[in-house]
Protein backbone atom coordinates (compact mmCIF):
# COMPACT_ATOMS: atom_id res chain seq x y z
CA UNK A 1 0.00 0.00 0.00
CA UNK A 2 1.20 3.53 -0.70
CA UNK A 3 2.48 5.84 1.97
CA UNK A 4 0.08 8.52 3.19
CA UNK A 5 0.75 12.02 1.90
CA UNK A 6 -0.29 14.86 4.23
CA UNK A 7 -2.42 17.66 2.91
CA UNK A 8 -4.41 20.58 4.27
CA UNK A 9 -8.19 20.48 3.78
CA UNK A 10 -8.06 23.89 2.10
CA UNK A 11 -5.64 22.55 -0.52
CA UNK A 12 -7.96 19.79 -1.73
CA UNK A 13 -9.17 20.45 -5.25
CA UNK A 14 -12.91 21.10 -5.19
CA UNK A 15 -13.24 19.79 -8.74
CA UNK A 16 -11.87 16.32 -8.14
CA UNK A 17 -11.85 14.32 -11.33
CA UNK A 18 -13.97 11.41 -10.19
CA UNK A 19 -14.96 10.15 -6.77
CA UNK A 20 -12.82 9.46 -3.72
CA UNK A 21 -13.35 7.09 -0.83
CA UNK A 22 -12.75 8.64 2.56
CA UNK A 23 -12.28 7.59 6.16
CA UNK A 24 -12.82 10.28 8.79
CA UNK A 25 -12.43 9.82 12.55
CA UNK A 26 -13.96 12.00 15.26
CA UNK A 27 -12.87 12.75 18.81
CA UNK A 28 -15.83 10.79 20.28
CA UNK A 29 -14.59 7.53 18.71
CA UNK A 30 -16.86 7.59 15.67
CA UNK A 31 -15.30 6.70 12.32
CA UNK A 32 -17.12 7.13 9.00
CA UNK A 33 -16.33 5.65 5.61
CA UNK A 34 -17.88 7.08 2.48
CA UNK A 35 -17.67 8.30 -1.10
CA UNK A 36 -17.70 11.85 -2.45
CA UNK A 37 -16.82 13.79 -5.56
CA UNK A 38 -16.40 16.94 -3.44
CA UNK A 39 -14.21 16.00 -0.47
CA UNK A 40 -13.77 19.49 0.95
CA UNK A 41 -17.53 20.03 1.10
CA UNK A 42 -18.26 16.55 2.45
CA UNK A 43 -15.73 16.85 5.27
CA UNK A 44 -17.09 20.30 6.19
CA UNK A 45 -20.64 18.87 6.14
CA UNK A 46 -19.68 16.02 8.50
CA UNK A 47 -17.87 18.48 10.75
CA UNK A 48 -20.98 20.69 11.01
CA UNK A 49 -23.27 17.70 11.64
CA UNK A 50 -21.21 16.47 14.61
CA UNK A 51 -19.94 19.75 16.04
CA UNK A 52 -21.99 19.41 19.22
CA UNK A 53 -20.61 15.97 20.07
CA UNK A 54 -17.21 15.66 18.42
CA UNK A 55 -14.58 17.22 16.17
CA UNK A 56 -12.80 15.48 13.28
CA UNK A 57 -9.29 14.34 14.19
CA UNK A 58 -8.13 12.17 11.27
CA UNK A 59 -9.11 11.98 7.61
CA UNK A 60 -7.83 9.91 4.67
CA UNK A 61 -8.76 10.22 0.99
CA UNK A 62 -8.07 7.71 -1.76
CA UNK A 63 -7.01 8.82 -5.22
CA UNK A 64 -9.97 9.73 -7.48
CA UNK A 65 -11.63 6.93 -9.43
CA UNK A 66 -14.88 6.30 -11.28
CA UNK A 67 -18.19 6.63 -9.42
CA UNK A 68 -19.09 2.94 -9.75
CA UNK A 69 -15.66 1.80 -8.58
CA UNK A 70 -15.72 4.12 -5.57
CA UNK A 71 -19.16 2.89 -4.50
CA UNK A 72 -18.08 -0.74 -5.00
CA UNK A 73 -15.10 -0.09 -2.71
CA UNK A 74 -17.43 1.42 -0.09
CA UNK A 75 -19.83 -1.54 -0.40
CA UNK A 76 -16.93 -3.99 0.01
CA UNK A 77 -15.71 -2.22 3.16
CA UNK A 78 -19.17 -2.03 4.71
CA UNK A 79 -19.83 -5.68 3.87
CA UNK A 80 -16.58 -6.84 5.47
CA UNK A 81 -17.13 -4.65 8.54
CA UNK A 82 -20.88 -5.22 8.97
CA UNK A 83 -20.45 -6.89 12.37
CA UNK A 84 -18.49 -3.91 13.72
CA UNK A 85 -20.69 -1.05 12.54
CA UNK A 86 -22.59 1.28 14.84
CA UNK A 87 -26.17 0.08 15.40
CA UNK A 88 -28.63 1.48 12.87
CA UNK A 89 -25.94 2.63 10.43
CA UNK A 90 -24.07 1.22 7.46
CA UNK A 91 -21.02 3.46 7.23
CA UNK A 92 -20.29 4.42 10.86
CA UNK A 93 -18.01 2.52 13.22
CA UNK A 94 -16.91 3.29 16.76
CA UNK A 95 -14.06 2.39 19.02
CA UNK A 96 -12.48 3.34 22.30
CA UNK A 97 -9.21 3.67 20.35
CA UNK A 98 -10.20 5.93 17.48
CA UNK A 99 -6.71 6.01 15.98
CA UNK A 100 -6.53 2.21 15.72
CA UNK A 101 -10.03 2.04 14.21
CA UNK A 102 -9.12 4.78 11.74
CA UNK A 103 -5.91 3.03 10.69
CA UNK A 104 -7.69 -0.31 10.29
CA UNK A 105 -10.44 1.22 8.12
CA UNK A 106 -7.92 3.26 6.11
CA UNK A 107 -5.89 0.13 5.38
CA UNK A 108 -9.02 -1.86 4.54
CA UNK A 109 -10.11 0.93 2.20
CA UNK A 110 -6.70 0.80 0.52
CA UNK A 111 -6.91 -2.96 0.11
CA UNK A 112 -10.30 -2.79 -1.61
CA UNK A 113 -9.29 0.30 -3.64
CA UNK A 114 -6.30 -1.57 -5.07
CA UNK A 115 -8.43 -4.66 -5.76
CA UNK A 116 -11.15 -2.64 -7.51
CA UNK A 117 -8.86 -0.29 -9.44
CA UNK A 118 -5.82 -2.44 -10.16
CA UNK A 119 -3.55 0.59 -10.20
CA UNK A 120 -1.05 2.47 -8.04
CA UNK A 121 -2.44 3.63 -4.71
CA UNK A 122 -1.37 6.89 -3.09
CA UNK A 123 -3.79 7.96 -0.33
CA UNK A 124 -3.77 11.42 1.19
CA UNK A 125 -4.12 12.07 4.92
CA UNK A 126 -5.89 15.39 5.36
CA UNK A 127 -5.32 17.82 8.20
CA UNK A 128 -8.77 18.51 9.61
Amino acid sequence: MGQLKRSNLKNINLKTQGHVNYVIAFSDGGVKVGVTSRPQYRIAELRRARKLTAVPVLCMLTPPTGRGTAFKTEKDICGLMRNRRTDGTREWFSSTDVEDEFQYLAQTTGMFWIQNNGSAYQPTQVAV
